[in-house]
């Protein structure tokens, strides 16, 4: 039986840097700790599949959500 519909939840640690640490960081803003929650869904319709993943800050630290992905595949 073909599953029509995957969903999944990750956690997402962003370790965060001093921006004086390394040259390449010249220039950027030093960034805290913080931690994202996401989901990842999948639903699969005749002969392709919608996928996303959407994730969103739960530390506060930058108070904000984004949308990593969203893509549509056709089987052949």
């Amino acid at each position: 039986m073909k599953t029509f519909f995957n969903m999944s939840a990750f956690i997402a640690a962003n370790p965060g840097f001093d921006s004086d640490k390394a040259d390449i960081l010249a220039g950027m803003s030093d960034r805290k700790f913080s931690a994202d929650l996401g989901l990842n869904a999948d639903i699969h319709l005749g002969q392709g599949t919608l996928a996303t993943k959407f994730q969103h800050d739960v530390t506060g630290v930058y108070k904000a959500s984004k949308l990593i992905s969203l893509t549509i595949t056709q089987s052949t």
